[in-house]
């Protein structure tokens, strides 16, 4: 934990639920993977390079990667 001491916390915006929304409406990650879907939206709106996961069920599955991707770019 003193590792993370000085390291911001991302805010969940209203940006970021929409986005979430988004995510799973248009088809980047499924209905159940909803909390997913947010991780990677508070990342993407607060404008992070890169989100380090270790979940390959849903969020660095290489079937949802490029619609993720294509739904955050947009």
């Amino acid at each position: 934990m003193s590792a993370l001491v000085g390291i911001d916390l991302l805010e969940t915006t209203v940006e970021a639920v929409q986005l979430a929304d988004m995510l799973v409406k248009k088809g980047g990650l499924p209905a159940k993977a909803r909390v997913d879907a947010l991780h990677v939206a508070i990342a993407t709106v607060h404008g992070m390079e890169f989100l380090l996961t270790w979940n390959c069920k849903h969020i660095a599955n290489a079937v949802f990667r490029g619609k993720i991707i294509e739904i955050c770019r947009d």
